[in-house]
């Protein structure tokens, strides 16, 4: 029984990392739960059948969650470039933009953009010159 449990934990561990990756198998997740099973939520307990619906309803969640996901993972990169200031209030997490370093990358960005519009209008006339 142990290897059993095990071996189905190691499944669903790895089907959970599949699916963070994007790749949602959806056919081969239903397949983790019985027929009808019952489900224990911070919402409630709850019951449900392995049907058409079901299939929908984990197709769609897997979609709000890794548009969720991904958007905190942006978020993350931002604060570590120290763009945006992020603070925790209850459940939420506030986000406030930090302009100064915004105009610190214009600034920078601004010393590079006569050497590569010279660049880009060399290459513009080139190509122009030369249509084949």
């Amino acid at each position: 029984m142990e290897s059993a449990v095990r071996k189905l934990f190691e499944r669903y561990e790895r089907l959970f990392n599949q699916s963070l990756g994007g790749d949602l198998d959806v056919d081969e997740v239903v397949s983790l739960y019985a027929a009808e099973f019952i489900g224990a939520a911070p919402a409630g307990v709850m019951t449900g059948k392995n049907d058409e619906r079901f299939r929908q309803a984990m197709v769609q969640g897997h979609a709000h969650y890794m548009s969720f996901a991904g958007a905190a993972k942006h978020v993350a990169v931002l604060a570590r470039a120290g763009l945006i200031e992020r603070r925790k209030v209850g459940r939420q997490q506030l986000c406030r933009l930090e302009a100064s370093r915004l105009q610190e990358a214009s600034a920078w960005l601004k010393q590079w953009e006569g050497f590569w519009n010279s660049r880009l209008d060399a290459l513009e006339a080139a190509l122009k010159e030369d249509p084949g």
